[in-house]
């Protein structure tokens, strides 16, 4: 048997397109033996990392803006721009300028969030 330097010029007739062709077998089998690897590290725990939570704040809502956002003046004054959440834009809850809402900021950007209540 001749050997390839690629396993699947015969599956897909050496079509230069496919990402595979190229790849000799060690290669390959040295990258699926390195997601193995990840795979049981992530499984004892050794890769997860502690994902930081949301700071959750209340705002008023000013303005309207474009595409679904809005301008949301949280309670120590500072102007931040916010999107509603998905079960919001999903059972179509309505926003309106001088709403009261709950709004979850990323520890990383604190000058976007997110809408995840409307007070009544």
């Amino acid at each position: 048997m001749e050997a390839r330097s690629c396993f699947c010029l015969s599956a897909y007739g050496g079509n230069p397109s496919h990402p595979l062709c190229g790849w000799s077998l060690t290669r390959l089998r040295t990258q699926w033996e390195a997601v193995i690897v990840r795979f049981q590290q992530k499984v004892r725990g050794e890769l997860i990392m502690p994902k930081e939570e949301a700071i959750e704040m209340q705002g008023k809502v000013i303005q309207d803006m474009s595409h679904g956002t809005y301008k949301v003046e949280l309670e120590n004054k500072h102007t931040i721009m916010a999107h509603p959440c998905g079960k919001m834009r999903k059972y179509s809850i309505k926003i309106l300028p001088g709403d009261i809402v709950t709004v979850e900021l990323s520890p990383y950007d604190l000058t976007r969030g997110r809408i995840t209540y409307r007070f009544r």
